[in-house]
């Protein structure tokens, strides 16, 4: 940003976001002293609670007819604007007649933007396992209920775009480790069910008038397939017999009358 004439420069305030664990640092340059464009200035903003308005106090050694903001970051930040509170070297006096506020260019991210592949290397065949260390659940633990709206009864199904598969795939094999023979069973905490629990129901559509079948491709035995023999055990040398429990004929009982074909 440039003027036709020497300006000194007090404050600088900026239209920004920070995200949380980022940092931006500002940097001032101006060509005066030495008629030579260099940092006049430098100042570190931290994180912000959203969109909001930042003040930078200047140095008196910021000044000339040339001003640049530099804004650098480490992670997540969104500049929407800044502006430059200066006025003309030689001038007296305060607000309107001296100081006024010179909004800075900043540029927008166009809406025709191109997304950038990362090169991602393959995973060579000689790897080797990371173990990452999951802590254990304590004994002592509270289980948090999630707060889940409930469906409307005026709900709209939606539709997913799905692409089809294209006809000259490649199938992608992952590569699956082998358990060790020396391996240790994880048991997973699981909470007992409720005595005062609430069953959810599911809101299922029903199936329309005009509905067409699915026929599921299943492929025909080949001729030359091999029985799968199942693992049945021996009856044991000592066996109990299981007895049905079968009721009585009671006293009063009705005869039933079979027809008898005299053929």
């Amino acid at each position: 940003m440039g003027f036709q004439t020497v300006k000194l420069y007090r404050e600088v305030e900026l239209d920004i976001d920070v995200a949380h664990s980022a940092v931006a640092t500002l940097s001032v340059l101006t060509e005066l002293p030495g008629n030579s464009m260099a940092e006049r200035h430098s100042v570190d903003v931290a994180e912000t609670a959203g969109r909001g308005p930042v003040s930078i106090r200047l140095p008196g050694k910021c000044l000339g007819k040339l001003i640049k903001l530099s804004l650098s970051a480490t992670g997540v930040v969104r500049l929407y604007g800044a502006r430059v509170l200066a006025k003309e070297i030689g001038t007296l006096g305060a607000e309107p007649s001296g100081w006024g506020w010179f909004s800075a260019p900043v540029e927008t991210t166009p809406d025709d933007f191109t997304v950038a592949k990362l090169p991602v290397p393959e995973t060579p065949n000689e790897f080797t396992t990371a173990q990452i260390p999951v802590t254990d659940t304590p004994n002592e633990w509270s289980s948090a209920s999630l707060p889940v709206p409930e469906t409307p009864q005026e709900f709209a199904v939606a539709k997913l775009p799905v692409a089809e598969t294209p006809e000259d795939f490649t199938a992608a094999r992952i590569p699956v480790i082998d358990t060790p023979e020396q391996f240790t069973e994880a048991k997973l905490p699981i909470t007992p069910t409720l005595d005062d629990f609430t069953t959810a129901r599911l809101p299922v559509p029903e199936t329309p008038e005009a509905f067409s079948e699915t026929k599921l491709p299943i492929p025909e035995t080949p001729s030359d397939f091999t029985a799968a023999k199942l693992p049945i055990p021996e009856t044991p040398d000592e066996w109990n017999a299981a007895k049905i429990p079968l009721s009585e004929t009671p006293d009063l009982f009705a005869w039933v009358d079979i027809p008898v074909d005299a053929k």
